[in-house]
This record gives C-alpha cells, sequence and structure tokens, in this order.
C-alpha cells in the first residue's frame, strides 16, 4: 500500500517546546546573598547534555532587536540524583536592569528553542535563590502556537524533581498558569508524509485512486490502548486516536474511524470515497479511553484538494505548460524511452516525434522503462532544476510497456543551432557529426562539479561534452581523438548547454576513415548463430556487441570473417567494428 504523499516533511502538532530537552527554567535578578546573586538565567535539562552549541540571545525594545549574544560552554550537572540539573548563567553589565533585556532566546545551532518575553523588572521573592516569580512572562516558538511552554515558579533546594511547574497561557504574553511537574511529557500526534498542522494544500490526483490514499499515524509520549471490540478502549494505556475525513461542499461525511495502532509502518489505515477535484478536511485527535479529548487537546488536521490531470497529446505540448507544483499533466500520446538511469532515484528520458523529456521519479513510483519502451498516458508535474524541465511522476504506476524494440528519429543538428535553440532539443537524443574533443587522449572521468566537463567542437562551434552518467561504460576509457559522430542527449546548466552519450556505442570512432561502403555484414538479421563480415580492408577487426541498455554483451576479435553470436538471446543489438584505429556501428538482429 502507498501511504498519503504530500510532502516530504513530518509536523509535530502539539508545539516543538515539548520536544526539546534543554530550556531556560530560572531568571534572576539582583538575588541579594544567593550563591547565584545577581543577573542571569538557569539552563535545565537532563544531567550530562552538552551545551557548547547553545547560545542565549538578549533583546531591547519589545523584541525588535538583539543586542548581546552569550555563547555557552559546559555540560548540566545531575542534581540531587535525579537525572537533571541546571547551570546558572551570569549576564552582562546591565543586561537585566531597569526591566531590560525585553526578551531572551535560546538557541541551539541555529534552531529556535526557546524565547521568553517580559513586561516589569524581574524580582526575587523570599530571597532564596531558586524561589523566582515574574508578574507577565510570555513565551513563544518558531513555527508552532505558544502553549505547554514550562517555566519554574517556586521551589527550594536542588532536588529539581521537588519543584514545581507551569504551563503558558494561549497568548503570547500573558498570565502563567500553574500545575504541571517537571519532566511530564506532552503527547504529539502525527502522519507519516503528512503536510504541517492546519495547511491547505493541492494532492497528487491519485489519491482518489483505490489503495493509493493510506494514512500511518505516529505518536509520541502516549501510550496507545488496546482494541476491545467495536472501537472501546479496553484501558490498557493513554487512549486511542480518532480520525475523520469530510467533503467541504456541504461538509460530509466521507470516511473516519478509532485507531488502537500507532508508529507501525505495517499498519495503514485507508481513506475510501476520495474524487478528484474535491477538497477535503482531515482531521485526527488523541482521546482518553472514554473518547473523550485530552485535558490540553492535541489535534491535527489540513485541508486538501485532489487534483484534476490536464490531458496534452504530446512532448512538444507538455513543455509548453505552466511549472506548477499544484498543477498535473497527462501526456495521452505515446513516447519512447531512449535512457534510464536508476540511481537513489530513477531517472527516465522519453522523448517523440515533437519533443523530449526528462522525468526524476525520487520515489521510484512508476515502472522502470527500457531502452526503445513506448508508453502511453505518463503523468505527473513539471519541475525546473538548473535550468531543465522535468516531469516529476505522480504517484502511480504508469504500466507495462505497449511496444518494445522503438527506435525514435533522431535529428542531426550542428552545436551552432543546439547553441542558439537549445530548448528545442532539451532531453532529446541528437546526432551532432564530425565533432573532436579537445581532450583527446585523456580519460573519461565521472562528472563531479566542474570535473566531466570536456568541451567538443564541429565546423559550426564549442560546447560541453559532460560525462554525466557515472554508470557509462566509456567512464574509465580514452577519449577519442579525430573526427566523431556522437549521439547525445542534450541538456543544459542554468542556460549553458551541455551533452552527454549514454554509453559507448554512442561514440562512434573516426567515421570519415571508416566508408560505411567499405563493410558488409551478412545475414542481418541472422538465426544461424554467426554473422559474415566482409571489409575492403584486410586488417583484424574486433567487434563489441551492446544490449539496448547499452552493456556490453560481446568482445572479441574476428577470425575467418566470421562473428559467433549464439551465446545472444533473441534481439536487437548494437555492433561497434573497430580495424585500424577506426570504427563503425551497425544494427545487429538475433533472430
Amino acid at each position: 500500500m502507498k501511504k498519503l504523499y504530500i510532502l516530504f516533511f513530518t509536523i509535530l502538532i502539539s508545539g516543538v517546546s515539548f520536544g526539546q530537552s534543554v530550556f531556560i527554567n530560572e531568571i534572576h535578578y539582583d538575588d541579594s546573598g544567593a550563591s547565584d546573586s545577581g543577573e542571569g538565567f538557569e539552563i535545565a535539562g537532563p544531567a550530562g547534555t552538552d551545551l557548547s552549541t547553545y547560545t542565549v540571545t538578549l533583546y531591547n525594545g519589545s523584541n525588535s532587536s538583539a543586542y548581546n549574544t552569550i555563547g555557552l560552554s559546559g555540560t548540566i550537572p545531575d542534581e540531587g540524583g535525579s537525572g537533571y540539573g541546571a547551570v546558572w548563567f551570569g549576564l552582562p553589565t546591565n543586561g537585566m536592569q531597569n526591566g531590560s533585556p525585553d526578551g531572551l532566546s535560546l538557541d541551539n545551532g541555529g534552531t529556535l528553542i526557546q524565547f521568553l518575553s517580559y513586561e516589569g523588572t524581574i524580582t526575587a521573592i523570599g530571597g532564596a535563590a531558586d524561589t523566582v516569580l515574574s508578574t507577565d512572562i510570555g513565551v513563544s516558538e518558531t513555527n508552532s502556537t505558544p502553549v505547554g511552554y514550562s517555566l519554574q515558579l517556586t521551589g527550594s533546594g536542588t532536588d529539581y524533581t521537588n519543584f514545581t511547574w507551569a504551563t503558558e497561557s494561549a497568548a503570547t504574553h500573558g498570565a502563567i498558569n500553574t500545575g504541571q511537574t517537571f519532566g511530564t511529557p506532552v503527547p504529539s500526534l502525527t502522519i507519516s508524509d503528512g503536510p504541517a498542522n492546519g495547511d491547505t494544500l493541492v494532492g497528487d490526483p491519485e489519491t482518489a485512486t483505490a489503495n493509493n490514499a493510506n494514512v500511518d499515524f505516529t505518536t509520541t509520549n502516549f501510550d496507545m490502548s488496546n482494541d476491545a471490540g467495536g472501537g472501546v478502549s479496553d484501558n490498557s494505556g493513554d487512549g486511542y486516536i480518532i480520525w475523520s475525513v469530510e467533503n467541504t461542499n456541504g461538509n460530509v461525511f466521507v470516511d473516519g474511524g478509532s485507531v488502537f495502532t500507532s508508529n507501525d509502518p505495517n499498519t495503514t489505515y485507508p481513506i475510501t470515497g476520495l474524487a478528484v477535484g474535491e477538497t477535503y478536511f482531515f482531521r485526527a485527535e488523541l482521546v482518553d479511553n472514554n473518547g473523550d479529548p485530552l485535558s490540553s487537546p492535541i489535534v491535527y488536521s489540513f485541508t486538501m484538494t485532489i487534483a484534476t490531470y490536464t490531458d496534452v497529446p504530446d512532448l512538444a505540448t507538455l513543455r509548453s505548460q505552466v511549472v506548477d507544483p499544484d498543477l498535473y499533466y497527462r501526456v495521452t500520446g505515446p513516447v519512447i524511452n531512449t535512457w534510464s538511469v536508476p540511481d537513489t532515484a530513477l531517472t527516465m528520458y522519453f522523448q517523440d516525434g515533437t519533443a523530449g523529456i526528462m522525468v526524476y521519479d525520487p520515489n521510484y513510483s512508476t515502472h522502470a522503462y527500457n531502452t526503445g519502451d513506448a508508453v502511453s498516458n505518463i503523468r505527473g508535474h513539471l519541475e525546473e532544476v538548473s535550468g531543465v524541465l522535468q516531469l516529476i511522476p505522480s504517484d502511480a504506476d504508469w504500466a507495462t510497456p505497449t511496444t518494445t524494440g522503438n527506435s525514435p528519429a533522431v535529428p542531426t543538428v550542428t552545436i551552432a543551432t543546439l547553441l542558439t535553440n537549445w530548448n528545442d532539443y532539451e532531453s532529446q537524443l541528437v546526432n551532432i557529426n564530425n565533432a573532436t574533443f579537445a581532450d583527446a587522449g585523456g580519460t573519461f572521468v565521472t562528472a563531479i562539479g566542474s570535473t566531466g566537463n570536456y568541451n567538443i567542437s564541429d565546423s559550426s562551434g564549442t560546447t560541453i561534452f559532460r560525462s554525466a552518467f557515472s554508470n557509462a561504460d566509456y567512464i574509465g576509457s580514452t577519449i577519442p581523438s579525430g573526427n566523431q559522430n556522437l549521439v547525445v542527449i542534450v541538456s543544459e546548466y542554468f542556460g549553458t548547454v551541455q551533452v552527454t552519450s549514454r554509453s559507448l556505442s554512442d561514440i562512434t570512432l573516426d567515421s570519415k576513415s571508416f566508408e560505411l561502403n567499405s563493410f558488409k555484414m551478412y545475414p542481418n538479421p541472422t538465426s544461424l548463430g554467426y554473422v559474415k563480415l566482409l571489409s575492403k580492408n584486410n586488417a583484424p577487426m574486433t567487434i563489441s556487441v551492446f544490449d539496448m541498455l547499452g552493456k556490453q554483451v560481446l568482445h572479441k576479435a574476428v577470425k575467418n570473417n566470421t562473428l559467433d553470436v549464439s551465446s545472444l538471446k533473441t534481439g536487437l543489438y548494437l555492433m561497434k567494428v573497430s580495424q585500424d584505429n577506426a570504427s563503425i556501428t551497425k544494427k545487429l538482429v538475433v533472430q
């Protein structure tokens, strides 16, 4: 089953603050007579926490400007054997006098953990070092509603388990409500690969198809109870999850129920009844064993419109469409695969008689096609990366090819044509005849950064040949000298034209010195297990045979003008014949 795929990140809904184990828990001002007297604050958290990546920034003037940043060091000691502790830090002179600074933030390696703002002078009460209170303290966090942060109000001694803690009210600035004890975790609820809580988004059209909309719930700090039957809790844990999906057109219930399983990637819950073009509201909530909301409700929700496909007849029309991740297109006409590159992601190239397109499939959502496979109804949304237009597939298999062994028309172009009209040929196979490599005699290496770029020229101009495919069989081979007939895929890098070849069989060496009419091969097609090779030149011939994926399947020297092909399976091959530092490539059909 495929999960409800919307975005590549998961957002915790309960607020980032309770997920943090280190925070500011006391603010001191003129705490005369105490061991940590003066202006300062305490950082609390688990014993042994390395503070070297934490910084504290002071703010002045309604939190609008930072005027002092303090780098922290050391580790938090264990106090009272509790496994937790705190370290006190002094503030610079005048750091907190007369109610300044207006704010105090705690940052860990560039990630804001906590921001405290307050009004009025911070004062100590009772004269005890560990008894600190502000009449008005607010806490805010990045990208979350400021609820549930803990601050110390009263206590004594150094055993932090004895302190009473408080949680902030919903307002960023406002009264603090007491009641939460130190170390009590707050639950969170997500769905795997889900959007941000409260988000509004456009979903893949395939979400509406069978088995394509499934949710996988994730919880923290919440023990799921078991189902006693009929959606009733057996009271073995903290509670369970209730969820629902409504069509916003009339607020019609579509699907939902009770869930007693979380954090199990093998257990997903299908959403049925979805349709393209409709908008839905998804809501999930943690409830107690009676099915009632928690004392501090934990709710996760989002609104999603399921997109529809815009049908286009061919790749040229596809390339003229608007590039937008929320707009989905379907190419109804057949296209032919010219190359596939499986790696951490699947990259494929397709073309028809009108244009070409690069398909980038990071999730392997669709079928992997071989060179020569024809397929219809390829679909997805468009993105542009480094200037190259890409089709990102919908979360759907494009099915098996309608036909195989197809050869698209490969136009012959000059480098000058590519330099001025590369968008007309981007992601297509083209021929460049009589090209020369400036680095002839060197070695092809895998492209990393500027490495792997080689200037090639014909009579009309110069461009870059890039060894972009790290698994190409010419990597490590000698860069040829003399005129070459190249078969290349056209690409670009922010407007700079680049071309690359798929395999060694795309690079034909010294074509001018090996005339086509000087070489004959028969029978072709062959079902005899061999072919005869004839040349006007009597020098020895070396034969390399490649399958349509560019893999070399045969390499041998020819004796008596006969090439044994009995080891080859039935199919179409490319045969490269080399003789006297010249070569030619022919198609070979084995029956």
